[in-house]
């Protein structure tokens, strides 16, 4: 949710002194001052910068159901030797927001020796980066800091869904080299529930080979907790945990794999968006040889995922998709050619495949062994494939072009550094807007009729006005 997103950076410097009687390595005392102060978790805390912060209360605003993170920040005037911190429950009148529900982990640092994008104004030096649990920092014996560096704790909260709503107070214990320091800490629950269900459709990838050398193990079920903590997030995957990405090796067996999670991360509320898994291969393209989806392999996949919809009475289409990752940023790479030959080739396949199964269901020959479905389900999983999305990320100069094909232009970050772009992507998207209301009115209305003519005749039992919104809507977007 959003946050007060203003500086912390205020006058005045709170000075903790911490004096141990022990001694160093090398001989140096632990006999100096060490700074306490927070942070809220939308700013970033360089390790080798000077902040003056008077802020001393660790301060979370959260929603019921929601993540939400602080920092606190040590800096020490001498090398600190050990630094751990210890919760406690927070009370709000006769509530109490248990101190299970924070995890704490230890801040890592990355140096950013240049920055290569002129029009930030960031400076170079040590940036917060990963987040190491707090137990394992102390186990590899990293809760250590460097005299004049700042070491951030980061704070994560999850709220519970039946939270009460309140402002929770208590505090918080940082022991460094054996002395105490309390941190006065601040919660406000508000008392709305974020539900489990993700809408906004996002693909991040996990990268396996990366994730093996970090893990040290690369396993289905390693790739299933990167996964599933994505999802906690609100972050979907790119792949389905399957072990072998996006692309099918063994068909049999990989596409079984798939399917099965398919089901699974369907059913998911917290899952909005998967990737459907493909073979390339490499044919002529007139002016040279290029690797396009091997579309054979393709109607394999989409007829298998419209069989397993229909036994399961779960609409495998409703949260997939193809991003075309073989040729990513086609612009940049040079793949233009192969990108619109595949798009083009995947979107007439989802148009066959629709009016080949369109033309069953009206005959009553579509037959899946051991499968029990309605017509409304079925028209909504044959639709679903039909409107597949491909998409493809690029620069919109030559991107809004040569991607005149069925494809979801996904802009690179870089197309918002501009009034100009800005201004081009708000005109496209008021235009969007205005064909799009006329257009779905249309097949609305145009649905609706058929409905009740299916009505009038007893085909149907009543009009599912949901399904007549949700059949235009997908009318209009693959229009």
């Amino acid at each position: 949710m959003a946050k007060k997103l203003i500086s912390l950076l205020l006058a005045g410097i709170c000075v903790t002194s911490f004096i141990a009687c022990e001694t160093q390595n090398e001989g140096n005392p632990v006999n100096g001052n060490v700074r306490v102060w927070t942070a809220y978790g939308t700013e970033k805390i360089m390790q080798d910068n000077f902040y003056e912060s008077s802020a001393t209360t660790l301060e979370i605003q959260s929603f019921q159901n929601e993540y939400e993170s602080g920092q606190i920040i040590l800096t020490p005037d001498y090398n600190v030797q050990e630094y751990t911190i210890a919760l406690s429950d927070l009370k709000s009148g006769e509530n109490t927001l248990g101190k299970d529900n924070f995890t704490v982990y230890n801040q890592k640092y990355i140096e950013v020796k240049e920055i290569k994008d002129k029009l930030l104004d960031a400076p170079v030096g040590f940036y917060p980066d990963a987040l190491l649990p707090m137990e394992k920092a102390i186990e590899y014996d990293e809760n250590k800091i460097v005299a004049g560096e700042n070491q951030g704790i980061w704070i994560t909260l999850k709220t519970p869904k039946e939270q009460p709503a309140g402002i929770y107070t208590g505090n918080f214990v940082v022991t460094v080299d054996g002395k105490e320091k309390i941190v006065p800490v601040k919660v406000t629950v508000y008392g709305y529930a974020i539900s489990d269900e993700s809408h906004t459709k996002s693909t991040y990838a996990v990268w396996l080979n990366e994730m093996a050398q970090g893990e040290q193990e690369r396993t289905v079920e390693m790739e299933k907790l990167y996964v599933d903590y994505l999802l906690d997030y609100r972050m979907s995957p790119q792949a389905l945990p399957t072990g072998f990405s996006t692309i099918l090796n063994d068909l049999d067996e990989s596409l079984e794999a798939f399917l099965d999670l398919a089901v699974e991360y369907t059913q998911n509320v917290k899952c909005s968006y998967f990737n459907i898994p493909y073979q390339t291969e490499l044919v002529n393209l007139g002016s040279k040889y290029g690797t396009v989806i091997n579309i054979n392999v393709y109607e394999q996949v989409l007829r298998a995922m419209l069989e397993r919809s229909l036994l399961e009475n779960v609409n495998l289409f409703s949260k997939a998709g193809n991003y075309l990752l073989f040729a990513d940023e086609a612009v940049y790479q040079n793949l233009v050619e192969e990108a619109k030959y595949s798009a083009i080739n995947m979107k007439a396949l989802t148009e066959t495949l629709a009016s080949e199964y369109y033309t069953k269901l009206e005959a009553g020959t579509l037959i899946v062994e051991d499968a029990t479905f309605t017509e409304e389900f079925a028209r909504e999983v044959i639709e679903g494939m039909r409107t597949l999305k491909n998409l493809l990320t690029g620069h919109p100069e030559e991107a809004y072009q040569v991607f005149d094909e069925p494809v979801t232009y996904v802009p690179t970050i870089d197309v918002y550094h501009t009034e100009e772009y800005r201004a081009q992507l708000d005109q496209i998207m008021d235009e969007y807007q205005e064909v799009y209301k006329d257009r779905y009115d249309a097949f609305y209305a145009e649905i609706y009729a058929e409905e009740e003519s299916r009505l009038e005749n007893n085909e149907i039992q009543y009009i599912d006005e949901d399904m007549v919104a949700l059949r235009a809507k997908r009318l209009v977007e693959n229009v």
